[in-house]
């Protein structure tokens, strides 16, 4: 099947994402954005712990992607940031819709969601030069964007996904 993976060129903005940010159908066994998922999970313990969600909440700059099953008739799941989040030691997680979803029914943009920790597929944040780090999925996806979307978003993202200092 299908996953709907949101992208967002504005998460250096102030406003955050917007709600028309693009989307970008990938299929379910793309080896690509799998190889994404992995690498973002490898490295999403140091993250959560960096972001604080896991002693409460997320600080400013940091977000996750989280997939969402959704009850749609070309697509399993919809992929969408979420900002403002925190994760329990048990597993449970909430935070705030970071995109428009497409497809999760009843649910808007800064609207609460809540799944589990095991749903996240990606992560970033603005690191102290400005620059995007994480961004798995992101960096599989610029070659199926616009040149100018590639272009810019490009100019955004850190060379490496993980900063140096957390190695």
């Amino acid at each position: 099947m299908i996953r709907a993976v949101l992208t967002s060129l504005c998460l250096l903005s102030p406003l955050g994402a917007q709600a028309q940010d693009p989307t970008i159908n990938v299929p379910a066994s793309d080896p690509a954005m799998s190889r994404a998922f992995s690498e973002a999970a490898e490295t999403l313990p140091v993250f959560l712990e960096h972001s604080g969600a896991l002693s409460g909440g997320s600080g400013d700059g940091f977000s996750i992607k989280v997939e969402v099953p959704v009850d749609h008739s070309e697509m399993d799941d919809e992929i969408i940031w979420v900002s403002t989040f925190a994760v329990k030691p048990d597993g449970i997680a909430h935070g705030l819709l970071d995109n428009e979803p497409v497809s999760i029914k009843g649910k808007r943009i800064g609207d609460r969601i809540e799944f589990h920790r095991d749903s996240i597929r990606d992560w970033s944040f603005v690191g102290h030069d400005q620059k995007l780090y994480g961004h798995y999925t992101t960096r599989v996806l610029l070659d199926r964007m616009s040149p100018a979307s590639a272009a810019q978003l490009q100019q955004l993202l850190a060379q490496y996904p993980v900063p140096t200092s957390w190695r």
